[in-house]
C-alpha cells in the first residue's frame, strides 16, 4: 500500500495536497480521508526513497495523528501504521535508533488500541526486528534484549502465527551475532531462543 507511488517527492506532495484540499472540502466523509492518508503514506515513502528522511519523520507524525483523530477508521489507523513501519527500518539504518524506538511506540500504540489486528502485529514485528539488529549491531545489549522481549510476547499472544514467529527468529539471530561477537551470555530466559535460532535451517 499504495499499490502505485509517483516517482518523486515533489509528485507526491502535489497528490497530497490534493488528497488534503478534497478531505478538507468533505470533511465529514471519511471516504475522503482514506485518500488523504494514502497520499500521505506514498509521500512519506517517496521522501524517503529520496533521502530525506527528517521531513518524511515529520509527515509520518501527521499521518499518525489523523489516524489518531479518527480511531474508528481502519484505513487511516493501517496507513500510519505502515508509514511508521517505514520510518523506523529508515532511523533504524541510518543509526537513529533512539528516533527509530520512539516512532515503534506509535506503531505499538496502534497495534494494541486497536484489537490486535493480524496485519498491525506483522508490522509491530518488523520494526522491532529492526530494532533488535540496530541495537545489537551498536552492541548495545541490554536495549537490543529489552526490545527482543517485547517481541517475544508479541509473538506468543498475537494472530498473525508464522509471521510473528519467523521475525522473532531473525531477532534472535541478531542476538546470537551480539552474544558471539562481545561473550556476553544470554538471559536466561531466552538462551532456549537463540539455540533454536542457531539450530533453525537458513
Amino acid at each position: 500500500m499504495p499499490a502505485s507511488r509517483p516517482s518523486s517527492p515533489a509528485e507526491a506532495r502535489a497528490d497530497l495536497e490534493r488528497a488534503a484540499a478534497i478531505a478538507a472540502a468533505a470533511r465529514h466523509d471519511p471516504t475522503y480521508r482514506r485518500g488523504h492518508a494514502k497520499a500521505a503514506l506514498a509521500f512519506v515513502a517517496a521522501l524517503l526513497g529520496a533521502d530525506e528522511l527528517e521531513e518524511a519523520t515529520a509527515e509520518g507524525r501527521s499521518l499518525a495523528a489523523m489516524a489518531a483523530r479518527h480511531p474508528a477508521e481502519a484505513f487511516p489507523r493501517r496507513c500510519a501504521a505502515e508509514a511508521c513501519a517505514l520510518l523506523v527500518e529508515a532511523h533504524a539504518a541510518a543509526g537513529g535508533l533512539e528516533t527509530a524506538h520512539a516512532v515503534a511506540e506509535t506503531l505499538a500504540g496502534f497495534a494494541f488500541a486497536h484489537g490486535w489486528q493480524a496485519e498491525l502485529q506483522a508490522l509491530l514485528a518488523g520494526a522491532g526486528v529492526a530494532l533488535v539488529e540496530g541495537y545489537a549491531a551498536r552492541g548495545a545489549a541490554e536495549e537490543a534484549w529489552a526490545v527482543y522481549g517485547a517481541l517475544r510476547e508479541l509473538a506468543a499472544a498475537g494472530t498473525a502465527g508464522p509471521v510473528l514467529l519467523e521475525r522473532r527468529r531473525r531477532a534472535a539471530l541478531a542476538l546470537l551475532d551480539l552474544a558471539e561477537r562481545t561473550g556476553a551470555e544470554a538471559p536466561p530466559a531466552f538462551r532456549a531462543d537463540l539455540a533454536e535460532a542457531a539450530a533453525a535451517p537458513a
